[in-house]
């Protein structure tokens, strides 16, 4: 199959369908904007002659081809977590452009380009004409980067694929991923002194602001600031003098948090900032102490004994505060973790409560899953694998993913794309961005992929 003709007969429109979807503001939380974005990928497949519809009153979206005992499965998502702090966009995160050869949006990446150049690699096998001997089929989720109810919903009311993929995540392809956790901490504001504090907007991003109202003396706040300046050079810490109280500014490098070494954590800045001139406050005393600056919870007892499992890299564990708000007398804390093989929820849990005495919080699970393990050796990876290494010219290897994917969600999915090797990864970063010549190539991989395994009479069932 001619699957470069076909590409340059299709590329514009890729261009231009992956850009129209990124203006689209589908942040997790946009319902409008969700239903949206849902809706222009569905009608995009409707046009190309494909079964498409929405399921779970417009929270997944499905495009069919094909029949069969087996299904192919792809999961996408066009939910996007907030843009962060606009002063430190080129450009506006929801009016696409291109520059110097990638297009630029929030979602670009993450995971508006993938969900385009999937659904045109299903475009492109159905042109070839050929009865396919199984069924692919396109999932569509809206709430991918917050608690996956959609998907959840979706696995306990529809019959789920076979096997599959998600390019949500990088090339050659990850049959490992770490486990996810959102812890939540609610603490008492034992301190009158600190009016609020907030900070964050997604709990698997790094924030990168954060805001506290004191009432204290703005020239003792600023004098404690010159102090800590000394020890601290590079924290970016302001103080603002209002009529009643004053206002600190802590400003850090929003990444995502499953690589939290890569930012810096405002919430962990100001928190430390504070404990300087604050006692007595269980929140501030908790981050300062165990939080800042440990990215690993080796004082929490999570530093990760191992990072190898029958002989693949697993990782190690990270724990980072993502979220941060005051409600009345209380705060509510977010701590994201991404966990290696060998830490299951039990560990997690114990961690927590063996300090929660100590700096006076409860503490509960919002969201949890298991790292996962695919076997590489199964048949749909060497499909998956023959595809990538055609296209791509490289080998095919097997890599760990430190964030999550929706791989998780389903039994034998991998992540597949759409990053490769020693590309720069801006998902959840300022000014994310999605190579176009990286973007026409994951829809050849794509394709391939799909056409190996649809197209082909063996089973892939193992």
């Amino acid at each position: 199959m001619d699957i470069n003709f076909q590409i340059d007969k299709y590329k514009d429109k890729i261009i231009k369908d992956t850009m129209n979807l990124i203006d689209i503001p589908s942040i997790s939380s946009n319902k409008i904007a969700l239903n949206e974005a849902l809706h222009y990928v569905i009608n995009i497949a409707k046009d190309m002659g494909f079964k498409a519809y929405t399921v779970l009153d417009d929270r997944i979206g499905i495009v069919e081809y094909g029949d069969g005992e087996e299904t192919l499965g792809i999961l996408v998502h066009v939910d996007v977590v907030p843009e962060g702090d606009l002063n430190l966009w080129r450009i506006n995160p929801f009016k696409s452009v291109i520059e110097n050869g990638y297009i630029l949006g929030r979602g670009a990446v993450d995971d508006k380009g993938p969900v385009i150049s999937s659904l045109y690699a299903m475009k492109i096998v159905k042109d070839l004409g050929i009865l396919p001997s199984k069924k692919v089929v396109l999932i569509i989720g809206t709430q991918e980067e917050v608690e996956w109810t959609d998907i959840r919903d979706f696995i306990n009311n529809y019959p789920i694929p076979s096997y599959g993929f998600t390019p949500d995540g990088e090339f050659p392809m990850t049959n490992r991923e770490k486990g996810y956790a959102d812890v939540e901490l609610v603490f008492k504001n034992d301190n009158s002194n600190i009016l609020e504090i907030t900070s964050g907007n997604s709990t698997n991003s790094i924030p990168d602001k954060a805001v506290a109202k004191v009432s204290m003396d703005y020239n003792l706040l600023e004098s404690y600031l010159l102090n800590y300046k000394k020890n601290h050079p590079n924290e970016d810490i302001s103080i603002e003098k209002l009529k009643d109280h004053c206002v600190i500014v802590a400003k850090g490098l929003a990444v995502h948090s499953a690589y939290p070494e890569k930012g810096i954590n405002a919430i962990s800045i100001i928190c430390n900032f504070i404990k300087g001139f604050i006692e007595n406050n269980h929140l501030i005393n908790f981050i300062s102490d165990i939080l800042y600056n440990d990215f690993y919870g080796s004082k929490m007892g999570l530093l990760s004994n191992s990072e190898f499992y029958e002989g693949e890299y697993v990782g190690k564990n990270v724990i980072s505060p993502t979220m941060l708000k005051t409600e009345g007398n209380k705060y509510k804390l977010i701590c994201n973790l991404r966990t290696s093989y060998f830490t299951r929820k039990q560990d997690i849990y114990n961690a927590f409560n063996i300090i929660k005495d100590k700096y006076n919080f409860e503490f509960r699970f919002i969201d949890y899953l298991d790292p996962i393990y695919v076997n590489k050796n199964k048949k749909f990876i060497k499909a998956l694998s023959d595809a990538y290494e055609k296209h791509s010219g490289l080998r095919c290897e097997y890599n760990l993913a430190h964030g999550t994917s929706y791989a998780k969600a389903i039994p034998n999915f991998v992540s597949f794309g759409p990053i490769f090797p020693n590309d720069e990864d801006t998902s959840h970063e300022v000014n994310e961005k999605i190579s176009i010549e990286n973007l026409l190539k994951c829809t050849k991989i794509y394709a391939q992929s799909i056409a190996n395994i649809i197209l082909s009479k063996e089973s892939f069932i193992d």
